[in-house]
């Protein structure tokens, strides 16, 4: 049997309409201390964002009308969140691509893999969600706990980006798999389970 931590009663989540970048702020190619590898995990990690958060909002918004109404404001709030993120990261990206980081190329990547995933039902697009949304609020965990130190010596600005996208992902990371466990109620929990898997 699996243990399932419920959601907090008082969990808030709270769209936050900030900018980044507006001035630059990348004024290197390698603005990660020099490091072109450093750099490019970042830069990489960012061009999966806008077709990624994308994908994810569809997937819930899908069942927003199955669900009832304090997780339908919480699918509402998760919505505002993901779409400034992707905003943002739109932003961050040009800067990269101005600097000559093959962009292009790698958010086309990311839109083939994920029109693959779209052929799949509803619930197995929210199932893939969950399971990246995991691994998110994992990622935003770790460097969060360490104080951004993955960011030691970046631009203020990249490093306020990341800092307040790698906080809303924990802040909104049990509507996806709050939303799976509302639609899939229905299902025994290895039919339920099954959804996440391609076969």
């Amino acid at each position: 049997m699996v243990d399932i931590t419920p959601t907090p009663a008082d969990l808030k989540i709270n769209p936050r309409n900030l900018r980044f970048h507006q001035d630059g702020g990348m004024p290197d190619r390698w603005w990660l201390n020099g490091d072109p590898v450093a750099t490019a995990f970042f830069n990489a990690l960012s061009c999966t964002f806008p077709k990624g958060e994308k994908f994810f909002m569809d997937s819930v918004r899908h069942y927003r009308g199955a669900v009832g109404p304090e997780l339908q404001q919480q699918i509402a709030a998760f919505i505002a969140q993901e779409a400034v993120h992707s905003r943002e990261h739109v932003t961050f990206n040009k800067l990269a691509s101005d600097h000559g980081y093959p962009v292009d190329i790698l958010e086309a990547r990311t839109g083939h893999v994920l029109r693959a995933v779209r052929q799949r039902s509803p619930v197995r697009q929210l199932a893939a969600t969950c399971a990246l949304e995991h691994f998110t609020a994992i990622l935003a965990h770790q460097f969060l706990k360490s104080g951004a130190s993955d960011l030691a010596g970046a631009p203020k600005e990249t490093v306020k980006l990341w800092s307040w996208h790698a906080m809303e992902e924990i802040e909104h990371k049990s509507v996806t798999f709050d939303t799976f466990l509302s639609v899939t109620k229905h299902m025994s929990r290895p039919d339920a389970t099954r959804c996440g898997y391609w076969q």
